[in-house]
């Protein structure tokens, strides 16, 4: 009952901040809405069409598909790691772990919300597409339904969002080093072109976009692969919270909250 209240009243709060941060949200959206934009004109979907033996158009729906799947994963990793590390120097995150909820779990609750907001972004570049490729309503829809393929990694990239939190405690600010990670992932976790590396579906997204472009051309999903992706994630997840619990018991001990 307790946890479920603390809950409740971090949800509230963070609608009030998301709502209060108009400017952040239209960044955040003008950002996405250009990658999408760049990503489109400059990929000439040669290897979409030869891997999946498609057409053009489908090619640029797969486009949008992994780009659509990387913001909302980034965002699950950029924003926990920068809650964990203003919470740190605002001297916040101390008053968090007194309490009996954990603050892995109000982070969470966070995130939450933030993909709510997010994907108020990606219904607008939704409708964009929806003219400039000329989908059809089924296609519209099965992307909208596809939408639930990437909750796994947003999960996993949670975790490494807590991973890159832990790190902060340690280094501070990492900030510029984490937007540098997030752009690599969008050009090697095969969202706006083909990469054949197995090592590559270890990052919690690349699986889910593949399964997604299955899904979106009505074809066979691999019970597997779904599988594989589902466990990389909650790897992940798992690693994330290991490796955050450690970092901070270890800063608690040296007595680095005291010196924010």
């Amino acid at each position: 009952m307790v946890t479920l209240k603390a809950i409740k009243y971090e949800l509230l709060l963070s609608i009030k901040s998301s709502i209060q941060y108009k400017i952040g949200f239209i960044s955040d959206f003008v950002i996405f809405f250009a990658i999408y934009i760049i990503a489109l004109f400059f990929q000439n979907g040669d290897a979409f069409i030869a891997t999946y033996n498609i057409d053009k158009t489908q090619a640029q729906i797969f486009v949008l598909i992994g780009v659509i799947f990387w913001q909302l994963s980034i965002v699950a990793l950029g924003f926990s790691s920068s809650l964990i590390e203003s919470n740190f120097n605002t001297g916040t995150l101390e008053l968090r772990l007194q309490s009996t909820v954990s603050p892995i779990i109000l982070m969470f609750a966070n995130v939450f919300i933030s993909m709510i907001f997010s994907l108020l972004s990606v219904f607008v570049v939704l409708m964009f597409a929806y003219f400039y490729i000329e989908l059809d309503v089924n296609t519209l829809i099965r992307i909208l339904l596809s939408f639930i393929i990437v909750i796994p990694s947003i999960v996993g990239m949670f975790g490494i969002g807590l991973i890159f939190g832990g790190l902060t405690l340690i280094e501070k600010s990492i900030g510029q080093f984490i937007m540098l990670f997030q752009g690599i992932l969008l050009f090697i976790s095969n969202s706006v072109n083909i990469i054949h590396l197995k090592v590559l579906d270890l990052i919690p997204f690349t699986l889910g976009v593949d399964i997604a472009r299955n899904f979106i051309l009505n074809r066979e999903i691999s019970i597997l692969i779904s599988v594989e992706y589902i466990l990389i994630n909650i790897s992940w997840l798992i690693l994330g919270v290991v490796i955050f619990n450690l970092i901070l018991k270890r800063q608690r001990k040296t007595g680095v909250f005291d010196t924010y």
